[in-house]
Parts: C-alpha cells; structure tokens; sequence
C-alpha cells in the first residue's frame, strides 16, 4: 500500500513537472508553427503583435515577409514539427524562453530535416499571448544536437 502511494505520488509529481516545462505562452509558438506549416497567412499575423520583430540569419523581417518567402507547398509536402525547450522564465505579461525546433519536410522526394535553435519573447496582449520577437538560427546538418529530446508538436 505505501508504494502504492508513492507511485502514485512520483506519478503526479512527474505529471507536474512536464505541465511546468511547457509554459503557457508557448501554446502561440505552436500555433505560429502550425500556421507557418499550413501556410495560412491570416493565422501568421494572428499569432503575433504589431511590432514583431523576427531576426533570420543575420536579417531583420517583419510579419509580412515571413509570409512572403512562405511559398505556396506542393499538393504532398507535409511539414512535422518538433520542440525541446532549453529554458524560459515567465511572469504575469511577458515570456522569455529558448528551444530547438526540428521540422521533418516528407515529400514524394523524401523526408528532409532542419533544426534551428531558437528564442521567443511572447507578450500577453489585452489578455492574449502574441509571439513579439523570434531569433532563428538554422543549424548545417553536421550540427544538429545529437542529445536533445524533441517532442512531436500536438495542437
């Protein structure tokens, strides 16, 4: 009975710890995501406030061309997007967090991936969380982190 307990009690602790490592600002980093594999614009400029700033290999964009270089995917791409938060630190408006992003691209061509390591400052926005700043560091292949646990993205 009491290592029933104390499973049951090392079980919640581990449900605790897992909700604590995915705050819940990050929830706009995937649907930005999302929107950014869908290729549905309107939800891009959604997901983030007016004055977002993304900083793309040594370039400054802005909302609009993000979507701009958003090409139009063919009829059997798919885009499966991967998050392992590094850390974050949020308070009541404002949420500052690190983390690597793997996308796998499955075509009829094959499955091609990227990884970028990645920073976010998400602010809360008349009571909603809006993605304000992005920093996108694409990674060559020889670079990729050979230890970092991603986890599927599930909207």
């Amino acid at each position: 009975m009491i290592r029933s307990f104390f499973a049951i009690l090392l079980t919640l602790i581990a449900i605790n710890a897992q909700a604590a490592e995915k705050p819940e600002g990050f929830k706009t980093i995937d649907g930005l995501f999302a929107a950014l594999s869908n290729l549905d614009h309107q939800a891009m400029r959604d997901g983030v406030s007016d004055d977002f700033i993304l900083l793309e290999h040594g370039e400054v964009w802005d909302i609009e061309d993000l979507i701009a270089v958003m090409k139009p995917k063919p009829s059997k791409l798919e885009r499966i997007n991967y998050f392992s938060i590094i850390n974050f630190e949020e308070r009541e408006n404002l949420l500052t967090i690190n983390y690597w992003t793997k996308s796998i691209f499955k075509s009829e061509d094959g499955n091609k991936e990227a990884v970028w390591l990645e920073s976010a400052i998400v602010k809360k926005i008349d009571g909603k969380w809006l993605v304000a700043q992005l920093h996108s560091t694409r990674l060559p292949a020889e670079k990729f982190p050979k230890d970092v646990q991603f986890e599927q993205q599930v909207l």
